[in-house]
């Protein structure tokens, strides 16, 4: 939507392309709809060799369901033909282009299969550049999605995710590689960055990396958090401690985030709280290090009280020392 990003991405992608040497890099940018009517842009990948682009491919199908939104922005591709490089036919895909196989989904959202018409048309390995969002069974899904077509296709298929929190969204990576036969041959970590080799014509099935349903929503909190205050600008979190769970896991979240030295935790106690909650705060802040206040709010309470007295006065059953005391929960 903004015509400045995508000038300045197409730029960058020229940039880019100009420093590749022997190796090949494949980029996933915004492109221009160059063949008429439609949308403008398009979502496409461009593979870069020897300081040029050296072939670009378009997404086929476009998702428009839970988080997605792409046919309202991009024109789809209407056909993907292998490409040639280094003596190899290579398919190039994104995303939801692997995400269509008719033996392994029993509804099916698009009538073409792209990686399977790659197959056909002589493509010895299959790329796909991915942002896949996260949530709890989804590497699990796309293991056995990728594996049952790397089988039905008959050929590797190196699967490329994003890492990363991006407001509500989480992209957890973990880049898969399955040799021909449909077995796991490599894998990137989760939920951060990672550098993987393969050598397509030695793949060796591996057991996956598995984790606990605890540990992946820990670690994608983790992500989240990090992300969104860093993408923010913020360097820095302040967090109320109460003595009880849910602030302790908060903080601990935030450690692990943003550092202890980042974090600062501040106690309020007023009539209200109870000595072993103050304590717990205490004993929170020890353990993590972090920088630890107390600022009682009894002096504001009592200010407020007797400002608001005559406002109040007569005006409801429930007494005013408890509307004081469910306003402070709520402010502090």
């Amino acid at each position: 939507m903004k015509k400045q990003f995508l000038a300045q991405n197409i730029e960058l992608l020229n940039r880019l392309a100009k420093g590749t040497g022997k190796t090949g890099l494949l980029i996933g940018y915004v492109g221009k709809n160059e063949t008429g009517p439609g949308r403008e842009a398009t979502n496409s990948a461009a593979l870069c060799q020897n300081g040029r682009i050296v072939a670009s491919r378009t997404k086929m199908l476009l998702p428009t369901y839970d988080v997605f939104d792409e046919d309202r922005y991009f024109e789809p591709a209407t056909e993907n033909a292998p490409v040639e490089f280094n003596g190899q036919k290579i398919g190039l895909t994104i995303c939801e282009d692997l995400w269509n196989d008719e033996d392994f989904w029993h509804e099916r959202r698009y009538r073409r299969n792209p990686a399977a018409e790659l197959a056909a048309a002589g493509a010895q390995i299959i790329f796909n550049v991915s942002a896949s969002p996260w949530h709890l069974g989804k590497n699990q899904t796309r293991h056995r999605m990728l594996s049952s077509l790397a089988a039905k296709v008959k050929c590797p298929l190196l699967y490329c995710n994003l890492v990363g929190g991006n407001d509500e969204l989480v992209f957890d990576g973990a880049s898969l590689a399955f040799n021909a036969a449909g077995e796991l041959a490599a894998q990137g970590e989760l939920f951060a960055e990672d550098f993987l080799l393969v050598d397509t014509e030695r793949m060796k099935a591996i057991a996956p990396k598995q984790l606990g349903d605890e540990e992946l929503i820990y670690k994608a909190l983790v992500q989240g958090l990090r992300d969104y205050l860093h993408k923010c600008g913020f360097k820095s979190a302040v967090l109320g401690l109460s003595g009880g769970i849910d602030s302790a896991l908060t903080a601990v979240l935030a450690v692990e985030a943003l550092g202890r030295e980042n974090v600062r935790g501040i106690s309020l106690p007023s009539q209200f709280s109870s000595r072993g909650s103050l304590d717990d705060a205490r004993v929170l802040a020890e353990k993590l290090s972090i920088q630890y206040d107390v600022v009682p709010i009894q002096p504001m309470f009592e200010a407020a009280r007797q400002q608001l007295k005559k406002v109040f006065a007569g005006c409801s059953r429930i007494p005013l020392r408890k509307i004081f005391r469910r306003a402070c929960a709520a402010w502090f």
